[in-house]
């Protein structure tokens, strides 16, 4: 279907759905005693209809029809506009929303928080002895686990903790770099620690089974302070891994099915659209950040925000971004190209830096 048929297509369905109902039977009552239309009359109302078809798919094509993206459903569930920091601590507070990591401040180490629904304050989750420190973590696609990595080269353990009941699973004392959890929590991608090469693994997390997705042509780039680079599409069918300098997206099996030079996803799952389609990409070379349609390879520029620090995700169809200093940082959501500010919440955590962010399907919209 090309871009006319497509706006053809989305104006009718809104013209359809401003048509009102009518009682039919009555209609039919009025009809009896009405002239029967002339051709003449017939032609004169298919040329309206057609007409009105027309300007609507003009308005569209000038953007003064505004549709929404028919294969995202935007998210009816938005964060306060403030988050703060509970007293206290908890391994099991809920299903969440968004995860919250505090860097290192003063006497302070590095705290992991959530923000659960129908609360403003976010509650501190308590690291384990399995994993006194994380390295990395990310909250689950549905909110309800915590991946965790311990903060040690030569060991660096595993930990899914389930926030609904505060059960732990230590994955049989596995280990690996940048673990990054599967959107049906049912497989772990990470990098195989002590391997001659750079080799990706999947782990189950029910049987602890492992086997090679694939390895690296050259040095990974995953190694970074935050391990935002392994990033699974929504549906859990597609992986973008770093592959050297580049990201490569691969299917379960290892098979490369785009690839995207001199580039790095930004936030691990958050990086893809809701409906997977497009991925949030850092271009090196330029020094800017891009949207990338795998469909078709074509890329589009966020711009330069002088507000906005880096995107870390998707709100639906719009950009989510993390802005402003330590003492003042917040959640910004843009268009796609970056253009049209607004905010979508902030942090008072009072000086200490937001380390890193993520968030579930509730906040980011799912696939239509």
């Amino acid at each position: 279907m090309n871009d006319v048929e497509e706006r053809t297509r989305t104006a009718m369905t809104v013209l359809a759905d401003q048509v009102v109902p009518v009682d039919l039977l009555a209609r039919l009552d009025r009809a009896a005693a009405v002239r029967p239309r002339t051709p003449q009359a017939r032609r004169w109302a298919l040329a309206a209809a057609a007409a009105v078809v027309v300007v609507a798919v003009l308005l569209g094509a000038r953007g003064l029809l505004h549709v929404p993206r028919p294969d995202v459903i935007e998210p009816v569930v938005h964060p306060p506009k403030v988050v703060r920091l509970a007293d206290g601590a908890s391994a099991s507070p809920g299903r969440a929303l968004m995860e919250v990591t505090l860097a290192p401040s003063g006497d302070h180490a590095a705290e992991t928080f959530v923000l659960v629904t129908g609360r403003d304050e976010a509650i501190r989750v308590p690291m384990s002895a399995h994993v006194p420190h994380s390295y990395s973590r990310h909250l689950s696609h549905d909110g309800t686990r915590l991946m965790l990595q311990h903060d040690s080269a030569s060991t660096p353990r595993l930990e899914v903790l389930d926030l609904r009941t505060g059960a732990r699973r230590d994955l049989g004392g596995k280990v690996g770099y940048c673990p990054r959890l599967s959107p049906d929590n049912r497989t772990i991608a990470a990098w195989e620690p002590n391997a001659e090469d750079d080799t990706l693994m999947l782990l189950d997390v029910a049987t602890g089974e492992r086997r090679a997705l694939r390895q690296a042509e050259h040095p990974s780039t995953s190694m970074n302070s935050v391990c935002t680079d392994v990033a699974w599409s929504p549906d859990g069918a597609l992986l973008a891994t770093p592959d050297g300098n580049d990201t490569v997206v691969t299917d379960r099996d290892g098979r490369a099915v785009d690839r995207s030079p001199n580039k790095y996803a930004v936030n691990g799952g958050q990086s893809w659209s809701p409906d997977g389609t497009r991925i949030l990409l850092y271009d090196r070379a330029e020094g800017h950040y891009v949207v990338r349609t795998l469909s078709t390879g074509q890329e589009t520029s966020l711009g330069d925000s002088r507000t906005a620090s880096s995107p870390v995700g998707w709100a639906g169809s719009r950009v989510v971004w993390l802005a402003g200093s330590p003492g003042d940082q917040r959640l910004v959501t843009t268009d796609d190209e970056g253009r049209d500010e607004r905010l979508w919440t902030r942090f008072d955590v009072g000086g200490r830096t937001v380390h890193t962010v993520s968030w579930s399907s509730t906040l980011a919209g799912t696939e239509a």
